[in-house]
């Protein structure tokens, strides 16, 4: 029995499942994208959907053209990025949960579709957000920090709950753990950054200042610490997704900063 299937219909669900899909799989994975990266992302997908509905053609239907389809949208969502398979990895499965829950509803139902798929996508943001501490303000950030001839490339928590500021001038603060920029410094004055006692950090000050090193402090609460301080400096410059970003300066954590390794800094978003 032929099957009539819409051209319009077909675009925009393929479109919403691409799009909630990619979101998902962004809130599963702890990646920021910017919305307008998404969209062109699953309208790249949902394109190439009705290409293949179109053009009879084993090169459209084949498993590596879809493989390499998804790859591209994920390429152009979220860029390149360490957890390329990941994100890979989860898209495919909520886009076949949402695909089987479109085969189950028929192809005619776009608006039951669209509304399932949202609500699909809502309760994995829910399930998630509490869980990743700053995921659902923007995940990770890419950070590039350079000193004279020095650089390191990091990854930063963009946290809403950080509100520590430098109170000179008033620049925000990129909580980095020690080790993650010693490469930026000479063998003695990493050495005194990373062994620094995080109840004495003005001794670390005078032991900078004799090598020629211009730190500062920054005063901090935290739970269980009332009153403390934090090494600061201000490098020649950093780099937040590509962007530089003058009103920025480095503190260093005294405790440890990511558990399992996934991210080395925290940035404060508003």
């Amino acid at each position: 029995m032929p099957v009539t299937v819409y051209l319009d219909s077909y675009f925009l669900i393929n479109l919403t499942i691409d799009y909630l899909s990619l979101y998902c799989a962004g809130l599963l994975c702890g990646t920021y994208a910017r919305r307008a990266r998404l969209l062109l992302s699953a309208l790249t997908g949902a394109l190439y959907s009705c290409a293949a509905l179109l053009i009879s053609h084993p090169l459209t239907a084949g498993i590596q053209t879809k493989a390499l389809s998804v790859l591209l949208m994920i390429v152009i969502g979220f860029g390149f990025r360490q957890e390329l398979p990941r994100l890979c990895t989860a898209f495919f499965v909520i886009s076949f949960l949402l695909g089987g829950i479109c085969s189950a509803l028929g192809i005619d139902r776009t608006l039951p579709i669209m509304l399932i798929s949202t609500s699909v996508a809502v309760g994995v943001k829910s399930m998630f957000s509490g869980s990743m501490r700053g995921a659902a303000a923007g995940g990770y950030s890419d950070i590039t920090i350079i000193n004279g001839d020095r650089c390191v490339k990091l990854r930063a928590l963009r946290d809403t709950g950080a509100t520590i500021k430098d109170p000179v001038t008033g620049m925000g603060v990129l909580i980095v753990s020690p080790e993650a920029v010693s490469a930026l410094f000479e063998k003695r004055a990493a050495n005194i950054l990373t062994h620094c006692d995080p109840a004495d950090p003005a001794a670390a000050i005078c032991s900078l200042t004799a090598l020629g090193l211009r730190f500062r402090l920054i005063p901090y609460r935290a739970v269980g610490v009332d009153r403390g301080l934090l090494l600061a400096f201000k490098p020649e410059k950093i780099v937040v997704d590509k962007r530089t970003r003058e009103n920025l300066i480095i503190a260093l954590s005294p405790n440890q900063i990511s558990d399992n390794g996934a991210y080395s800094a925290l940035l404060r978003v508003s």
